[in-house]
């Protein structure tokens, strides 16, 4: 199990393994809400990350038609 799984009291985790798919992802909504109105810092890009995103957006907009990884993919290519 994953550790931050683990962390969770187990009544909980029961309670969402009992939800929907639909209800599920309302509730990543909720929670997902809930981080951006809270102060979470969000770390800064480093200038070096910075530069990738904008070289990998440039290249999208170059060619936006270009074949693409799936998540599987890059998930199997890394061993996830």
């Amino acid at each position: 199990m994953d550790t931050a799984i683990a962390a969770l009291p187990e009544a909980l985790v029961r309670e969402v393994e009992k939800l929907s798919v639909e209800q599920r992802l309302a509730l990543i909504d909720v929670l997902w809400d809930g981080l951006e109105t809270r102060d979470c810092p969000v770390p800064e890009l480093s200038a070096e990350q910075r530069r990738i995103l904008d070289e990998r957006i440039e290249e999208f907009e170059r060619n936006p038609g270009a074949p693409r990884k799936t998540l599987a993919e890059i998930l199997a290519k890394h061993s996830l």
